[in-house]
């Protein structure tokens, strides 16, 4: 029997959703039912009224910033998984992210369907086994692991 993982994905760039839906329908053994929220008071609303197993967040969301939304997610739902998505490898925005509760930092045009679905499984799993967060950095088909608390 195929899980289902219920994910929200906040960018504000269709394309961007269209990727993201495409790359997770070639998961094998999950089946993920991906939510699309363009706004952070949208995505806000989204969480306060439905349930998730992970949440892809993106750096740029217009007027917001998508590490003011990380904080809020993980104030709101601790336990959430959030993985934050970025255009540029920039140390300083993985660096924040992780700070700010990031279970991963994905750079976009950089990574494969593969590697996106193993970052939202591990992330999901690690959340689900109360595991210290682990912080999965992927780029391109490099991934390196850290624990981080």
């Amino acid at each position: 029997m195929t899980r289902t993982a219920k994910v929200l994905l906040v960018d504000i760039d269709p394309d961007d959703y269209v990727i993201t839906r495409d790359f997770l329908s070639e998961a094998e053994g999950i089946r993920y039912d991906l939510h699309w929220e363009p706004t952070y008071p949208g995505a806000l609303r989204e969480i306060a009224s439905e349930s998730y197993d992970a949440c892809l967040v993106d750096y740029g969301l217009g007027a917001f910033e998508g590490l003011d939304l990380v904080r809020e997610l993980k104030r709101i739902h601790a336990n959430l998984p959030v993985i934050l998505l970025t255009g540029r490898i920039d140390d300083r925005i993985m660096t924040e992210g992780i700070e700010a509760g990031a279970a991963a930092y994905i750079v976009k045009g950089e990574v494969s369907a593969q590697s996106l679905d193993r970052v939202i499984q591990h992330a999901i799993q690690s959340a689900n086994d109360g595991e210290p967060r682990s912080v999965v950095k992927s780029s391109g088909s490099e991934m390196e692991n850290s624990l981080c608390n």
